[in-house]
């Protein structure tokens, strides 16, 4: 993944954001000990998967931090809703989040995951990329779309100062017909040039 603003220094923070990992977790993958293919999170999510400890961090640890995420606004986003991710989901984030690993070479970022299986850590380095690549276009995609707005406000402002600045020098010209004394030759040269110059603005 390269180029344009977002640059690689960013994708290792982005890689392991929210939306990345429970968009890898809902991805199908061919695990070695489990006859059919399934998600991360009917694997991470099996009982042999799920051990005393595990779940009893669940309750204790994780959970305080899983509400706190629900609570202080770093829910999934997904398509403009808000998506809050459940307890199963939650657990297989966590679980790919600790298979990937990231480093910074020659200006790329590498990404690297350890499985058991080379073939399955070859699905899950592929999965990280094309939805690190998929949030990447969608940051830069809403960042552009913020950059046009202001484009476009700041263009209605322009139009409005010219609107204004023309209704000056119209009105102007309407109450003084014969233009004789040096004061008022001055009012208009003053109004003339406000108006170029929003003119430039505008253009």
């Amino acid at each position: 993944v390269g180029g344009g603003g977002l640059g690689p220094g960013s994708y290792p923070q982005i890689l392991k954001t929210r939306e990345v990992r429970l968009a890898v977790a809902r991805d199908t993958f061919s695990f070695p000990e489990v006859d059919e293919p399934m998600t991360y999170i009917e694997y991470a999510n099996r009982p042999s998967e799920i051990s005393w400890l595990g779940a009893l961090l669940d309750y204790t640890v994780w959970l305080p931090w899983t509400l706190r995420d629900a609570l202080t606004g770093t829910p999934v986003e997904k398509d403009e809703a808000t998506v809050y991710p459940t307890p199963e989901e939650e657990r297989a984030m966590r679980a790919v989040k600790g298979k990937v690993e990231t480093t910074i070479e020659g200006g790329f970022m590498v990404i690297s995951t350890t499985m058991r299986a080379p073939e399955l850590s070859a699905e899950l380095t592929k999965s990280f990329i094309r939805h690190l690549t998929d949030r990447v276009q969608d940051l830069r995609t809403r960042r552009t779309e913020r950059n046009l707005e202001f484009v476009k406000e700041k263009y209605r402002e322009a139009k409005k100062k010219l609107r204004a600045s023309e209704e000056r020098l119209a009105s102007f010209i309407d109450r003084n017909q014969n233009i004789r004394s040096a004061e008022l030759r001055n009012q208009r040269n003053r109004l003339d040039r406000r108006v170029q110059q929003q003119l430039k603005l505008y253009n």
